[in-house]
C-alpha cells in the first residue's frame, strides 16, 4: 500500500467517494452486489485516490470472490479505462501476481474485449 494511500486513509478520505467504491474498500460484497444489480454501469465508478474503476479496485485488492462478482457485469465495463498510473484492468491483474485473477480478467477480455487483445483482422489480407 502506498504512503499516500495510507495518508488518505488516516484523514478519513477513503470513506468518501462513490458508494460502490466505499463498499469495495470495506469488502462489503452484499452492498456491491446490490449496487450492481440496480445499475451495472456503477462498475465504471472511479476511486479518486487511485483512478481505478470498481473492477480494477477489486482486482488490485486481491479479492477473487468479489472480483468475480463485479466482473459478472463486465458487459457494462469500460475496458479501455486507465488508472492514475496508466494501467488497464489486465495490467492491474498482472501486477497482483495472482494467476486466478489474471485468468478471471482474461475471460472478461475474451468475452467483452477481444478486439482489445487481438487488434488485427482474423484473416490476413493478401495484397
Amino acid at each position: 500500500m502506498s504512503v499516500s494511500y495510507l495518508f488518505e486513509a488516516e484523514r478519513g478520505l477513503l470513506e468518501k467517494g462513490p458508494e460502490i467504491i466505499v463498499a469495495i474498500r470495506k469488502s462489503d460484497r452484499g452492498t456491491v452486489e446490490q449496487i450492481l444489480a440496480e445499475d451495472p454501469n456503477q462498475i465504471n465508478s472511479v476511486d479518486f485516490v487511485t483512478g481505478q474503476n470498481a473492477a480494477m479496485l477489486c482486482v488490485s485488492g486481491r479479492m477473487p470472490k468479489l472480483s468475480a462478482e463485479v466482473l459478472q457485469h463486465a458487459h457494462a465495463l469500460d475496458l479501455r479505462h486507465l488508472d492514475r498510473f496508466g494501467h488497464d484492468l489486465l495490467d492491474v491483474a498482472g501486477l497482483t501476481g495472482s494467476e486466478e485473477l489474471v485468468d478471471l480478467v482474461l475471460e472478461v477480455y475474451e468475452r467483452s474485449g477481444k478486439h482489445l487483445l487481438n487488434n488485427w483482422p482474423d484473416e490476413p489480407s493478401v495484397t
